[in-house]
């Protein structure tokens, strides 16, 4: 239980906004609807910049919240993406970056999971890594705001799309490093000279 300090609980609130993001959608209507998702994903994110910030200063790093904090991450966005896909205008343009996005958070989150027994260290968050996140954090949130600040509408969709475009190439990036880091670390010991 001492590793539910205050930074993992601010950890553990983003998977309460990951719940409650597409209940909005059910309950009320547009664009009310995208004015409470878009205020319940911008206090998500929020989070995860508190959340390390605070267990560095604090000293309260811990494996529990670094695990957590990396599911709650990828449970976000991915949550976040699909609603947008199911909801949005752009949803022809924003298929494939979605799909690319999804496709890398699951095999990096696999290869975590195969990789526990082997190495702690070898799949550590890379800063282009954490530019990646921080670049699908500012497209959602745009896209979101476009349904909210109606008379900037096409600017800020476009706007957000065009940076999920960025964030899934980023994304595919970070997601090949992953990979080859992986594959080495899997490699028989007698290979991997």
């Amino acid at each position: 239980m001492s590793d539910l300090n205050l930074p993992t609980w601010f950890t553990l609130s983003r998977f309460v906004a990951v719940l409650v993001f597409p209940i909005v959608y059910l309950i009320f209507d547009r664009p009310l609807a995208d004015m409470c998702a878009l205020v319940i994903f911008v206090a998500g994110a929020l989070t995860d910049y508190l959340d390390g910030q605070l267990a560095r200063r604090m000293h309260l790093e811990s494996r529990l919240g670094a695990a957590l904090d990396s599911v709650a991450d990828k449970t976000l966005v991915i949550i976040a993406l699909a609603v947008l896909l199911a909801y949005f205008d752009a949803r022809a343009w924003m298929l494939l970056p979605v799909v690319a996005i999804i496709m890398r958070e699951l095999l990096v989150a696999g290869l975590r999971e195969c990789l526990g027994s082997v190495n702690d260290n070898i799949l550590q968050v890379t800063w282009l890594a954490k530019f990646k996140t921080t670049c699908q954090m500012v497209a959602i949130t745009l896209i979101l705001l476009s349904e909210v600040a109606l008379s900037m509408h096409e600017i800020l969709l476009w706007s957000g799309v065009a940076t999920l475009w960025l964030a899934a190439i980023l994304t595919t990036i970070s997601g090949v490093d992953y990979v080859r880091k992986a594959i080495r670390a899997l490699r028989p010991s007698h290979e991997a000279d």
